[in-house]
């Protein structure tokens, strides 16, 4: 499977945390804010954040149900919280 593909199969789902993690992303790096995964992800649902899911899921051309993107945000916190702990 091409890259392209496995992102667009995989944006916005749980299951890219464990993918990320299986590849050795870090949980505890900041983005240019200052923020880590877990602070990015445990942030409140707004129409800006929707925006962004929007924005990306044009860039890689597919069809993106944001309900269930917000919906999985706060497991997908849980699991990276869960995955730092352990370090």
């Amino acid at each position: 499977m091409k890259g392209w593909e496995r992102a667009r199969r995989l944006f916005g789902r749980g299951e890219v945390v464990e993918l990320l993690l299986e590849s050795g992303a870090s949980v505890t790096k900041e983005n240019d804010r200052g923020e880590t995964p877990v602070d990015v992800v445990s942030g409140a649902w707004s129409e800006e954040l929707a925006g962004a899911y929007r924005f990306f899921a044009g860039l890689l051309e597919m069809e993106l149900d944001l309900a269930a993107v917000e919906r999985e945000r706060p497991e997908i916190a849980k699991r990276l919280r869960e995955y730092r702990a352990k370090r």
